[in-house]
Formats: C-alpha cells, structure tokens, sequence
C-alpha cells in the first residue's frame, strides 16, 4: 500500500496555482485559459504524487529487504552457534576421556565450518543493507566469535584447565543474549 502525505501535495498544488496566476499577472507567463491552467495544475500535482508514491514504495522495499536480510543472519546464528557448541562439548568428552592432548572432532570441524562460512556471508549481506547494525554489534560478527571460540578450545588443551575456572559459559550466555537481543531489537524496528 503507498501512502501519499495529502497535506504536503495541497500545500504544493497550492502553491503551484498561487505562483501560476502571480506570474500570469505580471505579463511573465503568457495568458492561458482555465482549462490549460487546470491541465498545467493537474499535471505538477500528478508529478509530485508519482515522486512520493516511489520515495514510499523505495522505502518499504529497502525495509523489506532489510529484514528478511536480519532474519536470515539470525537463522545462520543460531545455526553457527550451534555448531561450535557442538565442537566444544566433543572437545569437553574428550578431554575428560583422553586429557589435555585430545583429536579435534573432524565431523563437528567440518559442520562448524560450513555454518561460520554461511554466517560470514549473512553478516556481508547485512552490511550493505543495515550498517547500523553492523557497527553497534561488532562483536558478534563471526570473525570475532570464531576467534574467542577457538581461544576457549585451546584453553582445553592447558595442562592445568579446569572447568571450574573457565568463564567460558558466562561468555556464552553473555554473548548469546546480546545476539538475540540485537536481532530481536532490529526485527521489531523493521516491522
């Protein structure tokens, strides 16, 4: 649906006629009859309706791509985030069974691979269409979390690692909450 702001196009039609007929008055346009004035009215109104109609149609299809853009990176979010919470609890099962020189999970490696990959594409097309967003949440772009992610594996590999002293799980609640909420911040902006 395109809504025209009515008042504005009064006011330019208004104005339009106003300036039409001080001109005419002066000698400066040359004298036409009403039917031509109508038409020359008619037209610059249809004129100024068409432009809003575009600005109006442009701005929903920008919001629109907008936020399907959003709910795909959430979609691939949820999905990344999954992945490397699956490679860090076969990191935690075999580091309980082998100790601190465990095989990293190939299978979950590979899945987790794939899934930052289809993060990082989201978080690309999000940049063109919503950089406010990218520059608020900087730090749940997938390069960051990737980094801290494999920070907190490597910490399993510590001799003297204990899950006791790990923060790991307040950086992840943390860091879950603060995804989830920018998306759902964003989402209800868009709708």
């Amino acid at each position: 649906m395109v809504r025209v702001d009515i008042s504005n196009v009064s006011v330019e039609v208004a104005c339009t006629i106003l300036g039409f007929y001080a001109g005419a008055a002066k000698g400066v346009i040359p004298s036409l009859g009403i039917l031509e004035a109508i038409g020359l009215v008619v037209s610059i109104s249809t004129l100024i309706i068409a432009s809003q109609a575009l600005n109006s149609w442009r701005n929903q299809f920008r919001h629109q791509v907008q936020y399907k853009s959003l709910l795909k990176l959430k979609a691939n979010f949820e999905n990344y985030w999954k992945s490397e919470d699956s490679v860090r609890s076969s990191c935690m099962e075999k580091w309980r069974r082998e100790g601190f020189a465990f095989e990293l999970p190939e299978t979950e490696i590979d899945h987790r691979n794939n899934m930052q990959r289809k993060y990082q594409e989201s978080w690309n097309e999000i940049t063109m269409y919503c950089p406010k967003f990218v520059d608020e949440y900087r730090d749940i772009a997938p390069d960051n979390i990737c980094k801290i992610h494999l920070d907190y594996i490597n910490e399993l590999r510590k001799q003297n690692f204990s899950p006791s002293t790990s923060d790991f799980y307040d950086w992840q609640n943390k860091m879950n909450k603060r995804a989830m909420g920018a998306f759902y911040a964003y989402l209800n902006q868009l709708s």
